[in-house]
C-alpha cells in the first residue's frame, strides 16, 4: 500500500523525459532502508531497439540467437550486497546495464580473423520512447493560482505528468518515512 505519492508534471517537458526523471529521483528513495516498493505510473519507458541485418549477419556467419544471448548477457546485473553509510544503505552491484544506444553499438558480439565484430557492423539500434502502455496527466483546476500553479489557458490546464509511488516497510511509521523519503529527495536537488 503506498503512503507517498509524488507526481511529476510539467509544461514544457514530455511524458517521456519526465518518467527519465521520476526514475532517477526513484533511484535516491530506493536509498531510504524503510522505503519499499517503488512504482512509476505513467509516462513513456525508453527503450532500446536493435535491428539485425539477415545480410550483415549471414556475411559474419553469426545468428540472431547468439546476439540476443550476449545482449542478454552484457546487459546484466546483480546485487552483491550492501553497506551502510551516513546517506543511507549503499547497494554494491556487479556488472552494468548498456545505458546508452553507443554502449549496445559497440558491444562485442563475435570475433572474425582475430577482428572484433560489434553490434553496430550487423545492426541498427535506436533509442528512444517505446509505445505508451498508460498516461498521466496533471489536470490544474480553478483554485491552481491559490496554491501558486500558473496554468496555460490554450491547454486548458492539462499536462503530462508521471506518478512515483512509495510504500513502507511493515512495522515502521509512515509519516517518518514520508517526512525522510521527501528530506532525501530536497537534499538531491540542492
Amino acid at each position: 500500500m503506498p503512503i507517498l505519492a509524488l507526481t511529476f508534471w510539467s509544461d514544457s517537458a514530455d511524458h517521456y523525459t519526465l518518467r527519465r526523471v521520476a526514475a532517477e529521483i526513484e533511484q535516491v528513495v530506493k536509498r531510504e532502508p524503510d522505503a519499499s516498493i517503488t512504482t512509476i505510473i505513467g509516462g513513456t519507458r525508453r527503450q532500446m531497439e536493435v535491428r539485425l541485418n539477415p545480410a550483415r549477419l549471414s556475411a559474419y556467419g553469426l545468428d540472431g540467437a547468439a546476439i540476443s544471448q550476449r545482449i542478454a548477457g552484457a546487459n546484466a546485473e546483480s546485487q552483491a550486497g550492501s553497506y551502510p553509510s551516513p546517506a543511507g544503505q549503499v547497494l554494491v552491484q556487479v556488472g552494468g546495464f548498456l545505458e546508452t544506444a553507443d554502449d549496445v553499438r559497440r558491444l562485442v558480439v563475435g570475433v572474425v580473423d582475430g577482428r572484433p565484430i560489434y553490434l553496430e557492423d550487423v545492426a541498427e539500434v535506436m533509442d528512444g520512447p517505446a509505445e505508451p502502455d498508460n498516461y498521466v496527466f496533471f489536470g490544474a483546476g480553478p483554485a491552481a493560482e491559490e496554491i501558486g500553479i500558473h496554468a496555460d489557458e490554450s491547454k486548458m490546464g492539462v499536462y503530462p505528468a508521471v506518478t512515483l509511488t512509495v510504500a513502507k516497510r511493515k512495522g515502521t511509521n509512515a509519516v517518518s518515512i514520508a517526512e525522510k523519503v521527501l528530506k532525501r529527495i530536497e537534499e538531491t536537488r540542492g
